[in-house]
């Protein structure tokens, strides 16, 4: 449950519009979003975590892609960071 709720946080921060495209850094936080969505889903204990990101998926990317670039990196890479770490939390369990 904790790294649902991580999940929806990463997916859902901020609301700031100025750009309309997605950074390098974005472009890879969301690669490797959807890869951790794909596994979730083939797990029967996550899978209704999964579907519920991706029902809220379109709409993070839109927000990510109102960002400035400068802010689209700073966030992705805290964003891309906090993914990493748990998907090693998962790993472990």
């Amino acid at each position: 449950m904790e790294n649902f709720i991580l999940a929806l946080g990463l997916l859902s921060i901020s609301s700031i519009a100025v750009s309309a495209d997605l950074s390098k850094t974005c472009e890879d936080y969301f690669k490797e979003t959807d890869s951790y969505v794909e596994l979730m889903a083939k797990n029967d204990a996550t899978k209704a975590q999964a579907e519920a990101m991706k029902a809220q998926y379109t709409q993070a990317k839109e927000q990510f892609a109102a960002l400035p670039k400068d802010v689209q990196e700073s966030t992705c890479k805290q964003a891309l960071d906090s993914l990493e770490q748990m998907k090693k939390m998962s790993a472990g369990q």
